[in-house]
């Protein structure tokens, strides 16, 4: 949280715990709006997440493409797309579940 508030990347690289410090470098990123800090995660799941949420406080949907898992990057897809409200982004999900749902939400 203090990495967080202070948007203080060091604070990060001091948690030795892999995880706890990819939880970390994700709130940074998000706050600062850095995708280079998602790139430092090590965790491809925590990695994805924060690519989306930076992705979704950017309002850019380009950034879905980063995410590795299929599932992951439809649903980014979607956030973004009901963010922005933008039905063209929507056209970008494989998985027609999650694409009709994003086309639903905006509608």
């Amino acid at each position: 949280m203090v990495a967080e508030a202070k948007q203080d990347l060091s604070i990060c690289n001091e948690i030795q715990d892999q995880d706890y410090k990819d939880i970390c470098y994700s709130k940074v990123a998000i706050v600062k709006q850095d995708l280079s800090i998602c790139d430092k995660m090590q965790d491809q799941y925590y990695k994805g997440g924060c690519y989306g949420k930076v992705a979704i406080v950017k309002q850019d949907s380009s950034i879905c493409d980063k995410i590795q898992g299929q599932t992951e990057k439809d649903v980014c897809y979607s956030n973004v797309a009901l963010v922005k409200q933008d039905l063209s982004i929507c056209d970008k999900i494989q998985d027609q579940t999650i694409k009709d749902n994003c086309v639903k939400n905006i509608k």
